[in-house]
């Protein structure tokens, strides 16, 4: 958070006192001088200041939507670029990650070349996580996508100062994309489709070759092989889990099985 602050510091570069005196001025010109005092409290860095403290409060929801309005009233002044940034973070923290996306999206279309386009792209990342965070991790479809997404960020940012946050997000989702792919395993086992179980679990081997479901994968192909007598391919197996993972449960369970 500190980060996003200094970061949003640096995009003022115009003296805000500038830009009343010349409203100001344009006012007076049209004979509306009796409603400058009411521009000036409602001058875009005194609107930034409210939704800044709504923010602080933890009003995220409010946060969001007043720093949104600052960009809609104010789109010329350099308020407005920091004001949207803050919007997408405001959301994201309320956990309102589609409107969070939303505003990162339009962001990107615009501002294709601005400076803090790398951190858009960290957030965009960041909403999608969370997001599969809240729905517990079972859209497989969206994990692909955001593992996609992850992936393309380091083809643009390859030493990105959200580097360490990326890659666990990354090993995180990878795990998430094993645990559904191996539950839809375990419905073909369920369903004594032995192809399609062998089928999915090579798929996942191949995929996604290390992770905490390693020795689960290895136990069950093990124990498909062996079911039909596939004595090359079930050796194999049981070789793999008593190498790389003698102490887990999975090759506890093959042993007590060849014990038999």
């Amino acid at each position: 958070m500190i980060k996003l602050i200094k970061l949003m510091n640096k995009i003022i570069n115009i003296n805000m006192k500038k830009y009343i005196i010349i409203l100001s001025t344009l006012l007076l010109l049209d004979g509306c001088a009796n409603n400058i005092k009411k521009i000036e409290e409602n001058s875009p860095e005194i609107l930034y200041n409210r939704a800044m403290k709504d923010f602080n409060k933890k009003n995220y929801s409010i946060a969001g939507e007043n720093f949104k309005k600052i960009e809609e009233l104010y789109p010329f002044t350099p308020y407005a670029g920091k004001s949207i940034i803050m919007a997408a973070y405001s959301y994201y923290k309320s956990n309102k990650f589609e409107d969070s996306l939303t505003i990162i999206e339009n962001f990107k279309k615009i501002n294709f070349q601005d400076d803090y386009l790398e951190y858009m792209y960290y957030l965009e990342i960041l909403n999608k996580y969370r997001q599969l965070q809240k729905n517990n991790k079972k859209d497989l479809m969206k994990i692909k996508e955001t593992l996609k997404d992850i992936d393309n960020f380091f083809i643009i940012y390859k030493d990105s100062e959200y580097k360490k946050d990326i890659i666990n997000f990354k090993n995180s989702l990878n795990e998430y994309a094993v645990k559904n792919e191996l539950d839809i395993a375990k419905f073909y086992i369920k369903n004594n489709n032995l192809i399609g179980t062998i089928n999915h679990l090579n798929n996942i081997m191949e995929n996604y070759p290390i992770s905490i479901y390693t020795p689960e994968i290895l136990y069950r192909m093990y124990i498909i092989y062996k079911h039909i007598n596939y004595k090359k391919e079930y050796i194999k197996y049981y070789n793999a889990l008593e190498i790389n993972y003698n102490d887990s449960k999975w090759f506890k369970y093959a042993k007590n099985n060849e014990d038999k």
